[in-house]
């Protein structure tokens, strides 16, 4: 259940042995909790606009209840020494009105006006105040009973004039935790301060708000705030006097009414951006809560305020003046992206920008309004007291001049510097409904990178603890060159405490560094890249809508299509149609584009349902002629380029052939059952259709059935061959090109098959199938066996996507297998399965990837990746490489789609000795499962024998096996039945002209 509902709680922590008020709020911790904040759907932009506030004083029926503060009356009595000094009359809560409207009239920039019309006749409610607390139903009786006596006392007053409405009751809010202070609540029937909307008073018995002016006029919100946040309390050492103005509360409450969440920890209560923004208790109650510090970036961001400059590519030096400077006539941010909802935000806060302090404007209890001055913290008039205000506030020259010295030193003005806030929108989506946005400590919503290298901020530390005082944050977290933490090096990157890591731990690839010394106006330089000379390709960033199939790439051009359509753009990002989005077509297929470039023409082969459309592509002029044809049947798989002008595609009835040059027409067509996959080699093609395998002259039966089924062919010099496997399922068969021999059928431990591809990933100038599963990689050479280092697994918590691409990324002549997370990672591999330094690489959002490899104008190979969300993003690097460097580029291989790896290899031996002992071993080892592979190299074709021994040498067992010319082989012991204990193998290998044998140990532990 969702309650739309801003309650606000003050937990003050009381150590004992502090004996007075000023000792004692040095010592007190503060923290807020809120069921849930306003959703999304209630976001407010009043950009350049006016809130117009229509506000009320209301009592209740005088009682001398000892459960509630005070009588229920408004105190009227004469106390000038105090925070918000009574009397608390008309004027009084005028002064409260104007102090919000300086306030966000300045943190706005002019962009917000409040206006507001105080009612001058104070309420008197039927009920006592008791009679309003504890329970939503009787909260939200207190808002209709009290629009509804205002409505019935002033009959002229139209209330569709106004936005938001505010009730300003008799007496102390319950908003201090007592129970945490005394062990228990003297008044617990005192009011809580809140923030309600139309969905709150709809769950209490209003369902369409609170109806005024005969019914014409519905309030759906409302503020409810008390007179005071000020009390005595009775201690075992005397009666102390808490002073707390209700200013960062309004001003918190009104934030909310903007749509602003909560940016505390709401189920702990804890602090969340400490006092570096407005919505935290340590910014609301700061300074005793007489003046919030400016909205953090986001929030301003968020409201609408401040429109951030986006960096993407390195730069040498950017400016920041701080956000407090007024003749700057705007705020200076920076965003700089990780993903389409993952970025840092850079701003500047000073305490001091002009260096003469801070002037507060303010009312005495006499009505005097007086001006005073500080240059400095000093004992009465600091972050946790600020008693020497003994007066209204009504303006501050400088509102970041709360953002404090937390530490509690006097006598210093530090506090100042470059913030950067991590900000993860998907995180901040999710938690808004829930008000949860900053619930997680370890994966906020709105985070404060803090600078020092420990993560204070909504820590809760003793008083003999070194991190106390820092819990809301302190001078040592913001960046700047002078910083004296012990961490600190100057510089924000992957390998920094902080560092600039995703949420997922993946490399941003984001270095801040070179930070000024601290002062208003401040510089720092941004790398956008790493040590491996790979960077983001921002010519490439579009957003065109939901990708729905891979990319297709033709060297520097990419083809992609999205739910609006296909669209193309050269490695530049420029648009290879006359439309500057890259639009080419607006039929949105179901399969990905084939391509085949002639000359200066590209031509395009899209197919959807029954509908063949071919795209003939002028790269020179941007002319796009295009041919249709609808045939009687519908297609069922990718169309593939057998040559420059014949297209194959499998349909519900057979293969079809068809002839795209001046028009599409039929050629060919085979069988009558429907085709999954097809994959087509130099002169053969392969088709699978239901229980079979077929190609251009044989066929041969599946041992399963279903339309599942997914295949890869390769050119290689131990003969040419086609693998098929069992998609969502963990089958994998591979034949000979002839579909006589089968060269394996194998399961594999891991279920979920998703892809497949094919190259020569070990560099043994023979063909190997990489199997992409759920949570695993495999890679297979043409006989089953698993290559050295692999399988390869997912991240905790993650799965595999995408498609694997498979290219010699650094020009050292070995290849590399780049995978895709689904948190948004690019991770990349080398040919033993171990990761690369720098990965993995932070590019997208989470959920699927659409991959492919491009190659640059300057020859440098690229990643272009299309989100499931909403963008094309780019990485690319600084070698230079010809195309022969990409093996298995995108989905299907190239772009032809043709599901096979058609480049010519010479078969040549790595080792040249007949049965090298290195080559013989046995995995796993030790064996706690049911089998282990016994894996063997042999440079020539052999029998071999494999006899297994116990320790006293008894035979425990005997295999037989083949090995082949060059390649790794294996054979399978299943040891279901054999005991705990140390064997020996003696692995022999044997043709008509050379023998050898190797031992090896095995252990079998169960």
């Amino acid at each position: 259940m969702k309650f739309n509902i801003n309650r606000i709680f003050l937990f003050l922590l009381l150590f004992c042995g502090f004996l007075t008020s000023q000792a004692l709020s040095k010592e007190l911790r503060i923290s807020l909790t809120k069921p849930v904040s306003s959703n999304l759907t209630e976001h407010r932009k009043f950009v350049n606009d006016t809130v117009r506030i229509l506000a009320v004083m209301i009592e209740f029926q005088q009682d001398n209840d000892e459960r509630t503060t005070g009588n229920g009356k408004f105190d009227t009595t004469y106390a000038p020494d105090q925070i918000d000094p009574t009397p608390h009359n008309f004027q009084y809560f005028e002064n409260k009105l104007t102090f919000v409207k300086n306030y966000f009239k300045k943190v706005s920039n002019n962009k917000l006006t409040l206006t507001s019309t105080l009612l001058n006749t104070i309420i008197s409610l039927p009920g006592l105040m008791s009679d309003y607390s504890n329970s939503n139903t009787k909260l939200a009786r207190l808002v209709t009973d009290s629009w509804s006596r205002a409505d019935s006392l002033y009959p002229e007053l139209n209330f569709a004039d106004y936005d938001l409405f505010v009730i300003f009751h008799a007496g102390v809010g319950q908003d201090i935790d007592m129970v945490g202070i005394l062990g228990y609540n003297p008044t617990p029937f005192d009011i809580s301060s809140l923030y309600i909307d139309s969905v709150f008073l709809a769950q209490n018995g209003y369902e369409n708000g609170v109806p005024v002016d005969s019914g014409r006029v519905l309030i759906k919100n409302s503020i409810v705030l008390p007179e005071t946040e000020s009390r005595y309390i009775e201690t075992g050492t005397g009666r102390i006097h808490l002073q707390y103005s209700i200013n960062g509360l309004f001003a918190a409450c009104i934030g909310n009414f903007l749509g602003l969440p909560d940016l505390f920890d709401t189920r702990t209560g804890r602090s969340g951006i400490g006092s570096f923004g407005l919505m935290d208790g340590a910014a609301i109650f700061g300074y005793n809560g007489l003046f919030p510090p400016e909205p953090s970036a986001w929030e301003k961001i968020y409201l609408g305020w401040a429109e951030p400059i986006v960096i993407e590519n390195s730069v040498d030096s950017i400016s920041l003046p701080a956000v407090s400077l007024w003749d700057i006539g705007q705020d200076t941010i920076y965003k700089i992206p990780i993903s389409t909802n993952e970025y840092f935000l850079l701003e500047n806060r000073n305490r001091n920008p002009n260096g003469n302090g801070v002037e507060i404007e303010v009312v005495k209890a006499n009505g005097d309004t007086v001006i005073e001055r500080f240059n400095q913290d000093i004992d009465e008039f600091n972050y946790y007291n600020a008693e020497k205000i003994n007066a209204s506030v009504l303006n501050v020259s400088n509102f970041d001049w709360a953002i404090g010295d937390q530490s509690g030193r006097l006598g210093t003005c530090e506090g100042g510097g470059i913030l950067i806030w991590h900000i993860d929108e998907e995180t901040i989506n999710r938690g808004l409904s829930t008000n949860t946005v900053n619930a997680n400590p370890e994966h906020r919503g709105v985070d404060l990178e803090e600078a020092d290298g420990s993560q204070d901020i909504g820590e809760s530390y003793d008083m003999l603890s070194a991190g106390s005082g820092s819990e809301y944050g302190n001078p040592l977290d913001f960046w700047y060159k002078e910083n004296s933490s012990v961490l600190y090096r100057n510089y924000f990157s992957n390998n920094s405490i902080p560092n600039s890591r995703s949420y997922s731990g993946a490399s941003s690839l984001i270095t801040i560094k070179n930070f000024s010394e601290k002062s208003p106006r401040m510089h720092c330089s941004i790398e956008i890249g790493n040590e491996q000379s790979l960077y983001r390709d921002a010519s490439l960033y579009h957003k065109l809508g939901r990708a729905v199939n891979f990319p297709t790439t033709t060297g520097e051009h990419i083809y992609f299509s999205t739910e609006e359509g296909i669209f193309g753009f050269e490695s530049s990002g420029k648009s290879l149609s006359k439309y500057a989005n890259g639009f080419i077509s607006s039929l949105k297929i179901s399969n990905e584009l084939a391509a085949y470039q002639r000359n200066n023409i590209d031509l395009l082969v899209a197919a959807k349902d029954n509908i063949m459309c071919v795209f003939k592509l002028n790269r020179e002029t941007g002319d796009i002629d295009s041919l249709g044809l609808s045939l009687w049947r519908n297609f069922t798989t990718n169309p593939c380029f057998w040559d420059s002008s014949t297209i194959m595609i499998g349909t519900t009835g057979g293969l079809y052939t068809f002839n795209v040059d001046n028009a599409i027409s039929v050629i060919d067509s085979v069988g009558e059952d429907a085709v999954y996959s097809v994959t087509i080699l130099l002169n053969n093609y392969f088709f699978v259709t239901e229980g079979k395998v077929n190609s251009k002259n044989s066929q041969v039966d599946l041992p399963l059935r279903g339309n599942n089924f997914i295949s890869v062919s390769a050119v290689s010099p131990s003969g040419n061959f086609v693998c098929v496997a069992e998609k969502f399922g963990n089958r994998i068969i591979a034949y000979d090109e002839t579909l006589r021999n089968k060269l394996f059928d194998i399961t594999l431990p891991a279920s979920c098959i998703k892809e497949i591809a094919v190259s020569d990933l070990d560099g043994d100038r023979v063909k190997d199938i990489i199997v992409q599963c759920e949570n695993s990689v495999y890679a297979l050479n043409m006989l089953g066996a698993i290559l050295e280092g692999f399988p390869i697994g997912s991240k905790q918590g993650t799965s595999f996507t995408g498609v694997p691409l498979i290219a010699d990324y650094n020009n050292d002549g070995r290849l590399e297998l780049c995978l895709f997370a689904n948190n948004g990672a690019v991770c990349l591999y080398d040919n033993k399965g171990k990761i690369w330094p720098g990965y993995p690489v932070q590019v997208c959002t989470s959920g699927n990837m659409f991959p492919a490899l491009y190659v640059s104008s300057t020859n440098n190979l690229g990643i272009a990746i299309l989100s499931e969300k909403d963008s094309l993003k780019a990485l690319k690097n600084s070698y230079v490489i010809d195309k022969s460097s990409y093996k298995w580029k995108q989905k299907y291989g190239n772009e032809m789609l043709t599901n096979s790896d058609r480049s010519q290899t010479s078969f040549s031996l790595r080792i040249s000795e007949f049965l090298p002992e290195s080559k013989v071993y046995n995995w796993p080892n030790p064996v706690y499962g049911n089998e282990t592979h016994i894996r063997y190299y042999t440079s020539e074709d052999a029998d071999v024998n494999i006899k297994i021994f116990d320790l006293v040498g008894v035979k425990i067992a005997e295999l037989k096996g083949r090995g082949y010319k060059g390649m790794e082989n294996e054979v399978i012991w299943n040891v279901s039945n054999i005991q705990s204990g140390i064997y020996l193998a003696r692995v022999e290998a044997r043709n008509s002209t050379k023998s050898d044998a190797v031992f090896i140990k095995i252990a079998i532990v169960k």
